[in-house]
């Protein structure tokens, strides 16, 4: 509770990150109920940051997910996604990309992101996490089994079997990090 009120302070006063996020994307004004927002990037936080998470985005990745900012002046959240090698992991689009030796790392973030307890969503298409631990096991325990001749397109439908069966219980519960103000006339958030 502490900590919530801390963030609400932080919200009052201006952004909460030390920085803005280094993307400066534009951002139309968006009217939101900031004590709620307070307690689902705590929420948010609680679930994903210095946690191992599925990325699903055209593929799939074992990643770490850290430094988790908000921009207040533009309701904009970002985060840090490193890729945790993974052996058969890498599916979908990411297996050209994995060709180097070197560990992807990149930013990711929205303004309209989703969640839930273990589940943060871009909102409208795009990138998914998953920081279940079960989920994870299973996904890399699936990733390990692939015989080397199955195709990457192959190896991400069956990840993607798997986070399908994982979204559709975890559809109860989600909601926007930055929610509409009860009662506005847009139900999109966006003014």
């Amino acid at each position: 509770m502490k900590r919530i009120v801390e963030t609400l302070k932080e919200l009052w006063h201006g952004s909460m990150s030390k920085s803005e996020p280094a993307a400066k994307i534009y951002t139309p004004k968006i009217e939101f109920c900031k004590e709620q927002a307070a307690i689902n990037i705590e929420k948010l936080r609680s679930s994903f940051e210095n946690k191992q998470a599925i990325y699903v985005e055209k593929g799939a990745l074992l990643v770490r997910v850290t430094d988790i900012t908000v921009s207040m002046s533009s309701c904009h959240i970002m985060a840090q996604a490193q890729e945790v090698k993974t052996p058969g992991l890498g599916v979908g689009m990411f297996a050209q990309t994995l060709k180097s030796k070197r560990p992807l790392s990149w930013q990711f973030g929205g303004c309209i992101t989703e969640f839930a307890q273990n589940f943060w969503a871009m909102g409208y298409g795009g990138w998914l996490l998953f920081s279940e631990p079960n989920l994870v096991a299973e996904v890399a325990r699936l990733a390990g089994s692939f015989p080397p001749e199955l195709d990457d397109w192959q190896r991400y439908k069956q990840v993607t079997d798997i986070v399908h069966d994982q979204l559709l219980t975890k559809m109860n519960g989600v909601q926007r990090v930055f929610p509409p103000v009860a009662g506005s006339d847009n139900t999109a958030g966006v003014v």
